[in-house]
Parts: C-alpha cells; structure tokens; sequence
C-alpha cells in the first residue's frame, strides 16, 4: 500500500486509460472531419447565410437560370427494366423539355 501511496499520478494505469481515450477520440474526429455540429451545417445548405429557402416546383412549371429553361413533362413510376425484366426497385422516368435561349 505504502507504494501505491508513493506513485505519482503519471504513475498510475487510470491515468494512462484516461490519456489513451482522450488520443483515440481527437484521432476519431480528425478523422471523421471535424465535430458533428460542423458536418450537420455542411449537410443542410439552408443554413448558410444569405441563402434563400427551397423553392418547389411542379410538373408543367418552366424553370430558367440565365438563358436554360427547363420544363417538366411527365413523371412516371416503374418497376421494369425494360419489358421483360421486373424488379424490386421503383423507377422514375422523366419526360422534360430543355431549351438554351442564349447564343452559345
């Protein structure tokens, strides 16, 4: 007992447990790319500063950004590839209508 008593707090396994977890976790979030809060901010794009809130279109809606207007159609849902070949999946095909009204 007398021994233990005389160690150092270095000295100690707890103290080195407890310097092993606090390495492994700053490795884990260098790693990972940084806290969570930062990669929830990079995944939500709304909450950047200036930016404008979702705009939702519908089917039939004329789209433009500079001189490309794009259009809409038709959206249907299918499980073939194909004729022949049904899977699991759900497809959309999507009928729309691109115009360039530029000179380029």
């Amino acid at each position: 007992m007398a021994e233990e008593a005389s160690k150092k707090f270095y000295q100690k396994w707890w103290f080195w447990l407890i310097v092993a977890i606090v390495v492994l976790a700053v490795i884990g979030s260098v790693i990972s790319g940084g806290t969570s809060s930062e990669n929830q901010s990079k995944d939500n794009p709304s909450t950047d500063v200036g930016e404008q809130p979702e705009q939702r279109y519908h089917i039939g809606d004329t789209v433009s950004s500079g001189n490309m207007y794009v259009r809409i159609n038709n959206v249907t849902e299918t499980g073939n590839i194909g004729y022949l070949y049904e899977t699991e999946y759900v497809f959309l095909i999507i009928n729309l209508r691109v115009e360039n009204r530029g000179n380029s």
